[in-house]
């Protein structure tokens, strides 16, 4: 079992050794993980719709190594541009996720492999020779930005696991490294109830915890859980085989209104990796062979079926019975002696697959961690104190909108950081994890606390004053300074980088046909795409701003003005609003932004200082069209590019 490493240590030599040993066997793993994939042909494929094709994911953790130290600062040179922005941003069904296909130029399988091997040489290297003090901690530029990428890659470890469990299973084949559960069995282990004495729950951790964290484990809260029972399993395919056989999927009133939407749109009528066969029975995919259906193993649900279930056996018992909250799990395993290091059960590839829901013991109860990730009730949200770690701030704030519900315990492949009691994962209802549930029942069962419909910080809230506020001027100057140079504006497609909450994208698009408008923090981008779905949020109106009737011209995006996509270009005009001495690169940005433009395309820079040697590489395509101008403390300059380029 690989174990997370402590961020203590008295000897930073052999702190170091630790750290690149982590560091090898995480990269290493995820490479083997794609290994059964039979044809390079077969990287190509998406094995969920709402997801990229799995090329995607084999370049992905590696990208974000280099990405993640560029922005930090710790490195200046890439190792691929190109691929460093394909491979840089994946999907969790945000209105802002970029799923068209011909934006992405997939690399080989075979380049993809090189760019990771260089990858591996170069963060090597990086842990050789950077400097350590002990502890590390939160405001460490690289060891804590190298912890933040290899657990990164653990999550995507079992992200990916899942996804290859979904592709045909023609397309994978067996490998030593995987190997499942021997332990299969016909028979349904018998279940029942396990009284939790409850008590106060402590959540949370200060910023001096022993093991890397991600932002939305730090902070506190603390719960009072009445007394309730659980099962005493999770729950078996056997046990939901009763569900299915009772016609589950089909009986609306065991459903809510979102499960039964999505019931609706995805036809399902048994368990995601159940195989119907032709005389009516069930097989059972595993992550890459299709095996004889073990009705002992622990079920694969999403939230909406697990939900379902509750609701199922609640008429069925007369009884109240429904899926802990998280503090009610929490309670569970604090009565089972569960540990802040989950290493016992059907944890960290203890085998490949679930195995039988009665064979890890935890005190009175099974597989209080391990074997599948346990559904709670309860909608993520930061604990009191939550704040943003700056070098991945779109990690948990995108998912604090009610839609994410959060689960516990790990399962079968979780390493890293998914192995601690205290992490904290979520993920849309009806979404496919290695994950089930354990059900319970008592008076005060399922209670969370309410949700914000959107995160916004004072970061957040100081940026929504500036665009929007009673005097707001930024960036309504500037946008109104650019549409006079642009050649037939109700023509025309612009390109706002640093849209930050959308003013000037929605001001742009009452004079342009098309606005792409892109910022790096998808905190920000929430705010824009809330406001051109709803109308409306936190007292900003865009009907009283007499925009409303254009905000559908404007797409936005997350990305990296200095690294953009391939396809961002041919653009009648880009405007970038902030200071261009603010970007972590600014210098990269001004040698090729020009070249994202069309013919007589016109180009709108801010700065707080200019200098020749800076505009250089503009001027080689671009002439200036206006002096230069302060606009909002900055000064301003146009350029068009030239017809003869």
């Amino acid at each position: 079992m690989r174990v997370i490493p402590s961020l203590f240590g008295t000897d930073s030599q052999t702190k170091r050794a630790e750290i690149l040993e982590y560091f090898l066997s995480t990269f290493d793993l995820y490479e083997k993980l794609f290994e059964p994939i039979v044809e390079d042909k077969h990287f190509r494929i998406a094995p969920d719709a709402q997801r990229h094709p799995l090329i995607f994911y084999f370049g992905h953790t590696a990208v974000f190594y280099i990405n993640k130290l560029v922005l930090s600062g710790v490195i200046e040179e890439r190792i691929d541009a190109q691929m460093e922005a394909i491979f840089a941003v994946g999907v969790d069904e945000m209105v802002w996720d970029d799923l068209e296909a011909s934006h992405y130029p997939w690399p080989t399988v075979g380049s993809t492999r090189d760019y990771r091997r260089r990858v591996r040489e170069r963060i090597a290297a990086l842990i050789a020779t950077a400097p350590l003090t002990l502890p590390i901690r939160w405001e460490d530029n690289f060891w804590w930005v190298l912890l933040m990428a290899i657990e990164h890659e653990n999550i995507h470890l079992e992200t990916s696991s899942v996804l290859i469990r979904q592709l045909d299973s023609a397309y994978v084949r067996p490998h030593a490294q995987w190997a499942i559960a021997t332990d299969a069995s016909m028979q349904t282990p018998t279940n029942d109830w396990v009284a939790i004495a409850g008590g106060t729950v402590s959540m949370g951790k200060a910023v001096e915890a022993d093991y890397y964290s991600w932002d939305n484990e730090y902070g506190e809260a603390t719960v009072e859980v009445a007394p309730f029972e659980a099962m005493r399993s999770l729950i078996s395919n056997g046990e939901f085989w009763a569900f299915v056989e009772a016609g589950g999927y089909a009986q609306p009133e065991w459903w809510d209104e979102e499960g039964a939407q999505w019931l609706l749109e995805s036809k399902r009528t048994y368990p995601k990796f159940w195989v119907a066969r032709s005389d009516g029975s069930y097989a059972y995919r595993a992550m890459l062979e299709i095996i004889d259906m073990p009705y002992n193993w622990a079920v694969d649900v999403n939230y909406h079926e697990a939900k379902a279930y509750c609701n199922y056996l609640s008429q069925k018992l007369g009884q109240n019975i429904t899926l802990p909250s998280e503090a009610q799990w929490y309670a569970i395993a604090q009565q089972a002696g569960v540990g802040e290091v989950m290493h016992e059960g059907n944890i960290a590839l203890r085998h490949a697959s679930s195995c039988s829901v009665d064979r890890y013991r935890f005190g009175e109860l099974f597989d209080v961690c391990g074997n599948v990730w346990q559904w709670t009730s309860t909608p993520i949200d930061g604990y009191r104190g939550f704040r943003v770690h700056p070098f991945y701030d779109d990690f948990s704030t995108p998912t604090f909108d009610g839609k994410h519900n959060l689960i516990k315990g790990g399962s079968w492949i979780s390493t890293g950081n998914e192995t601690l009691l205290s992490s904290r994962y979520a993920f849309r209802r009806h979404f496919m994890q290695h994950a089930g549930f354990r059900p319970i029942r008592g008076s005060a069962v399922g209670t969370t606390d309410e949700v914000k419909p959107l995160f916004i910080d004072e970061e957040i809230a100081h940026l929504c004053q500036r665009h929007y506020g009673a005097k707001a001027q930024y960036p309504l100057a500037m946008v109104e300074y650019l549409v006079g140079f642009i050649e037939h504006p109700s023509r025309a497609h612009v390109l706002e980088l640093g849209c930050e909450v959308g003013r000037g994208a929605f001001e742009l698009a009452r004079h342009v046909a098309q606005v792409t408008a892109l910022d790096f923090t998808a905190r920000s981008i929430a705010v824009s795409v809330a406001l051109q779905q709803n109308g409306r949020v936190e007292g900003v109106d865009l009907e009283a701003m007499g925009v409303a009737a254009h905000a559908s011209k404007v797409a936005f995006f997350q990305g990296d003005a200095c690294n953009l996509k391939p396809h961002y270009s041919d653009y009648d005009a880009i405007i970038a609003t902030a200071d261009v001495l603010g970007l972590y690169a600014p210098q990269e940005f001004l040698d090729e932004i020009a070249h994202r433009l069309g013919l007589n395309g016109v180009l709108l820079l801010a700065a707080s200082a200019w200098s020749t040697s800076m505009t250089a590489p503009i001027e080689t395509l671009c002439h200036s069209i206006a002096p230069s101008t302060t606009i909002a403390g900055l000064e301003v300059r146009v350029w068009r590019k030239n017809s003869d380029v």
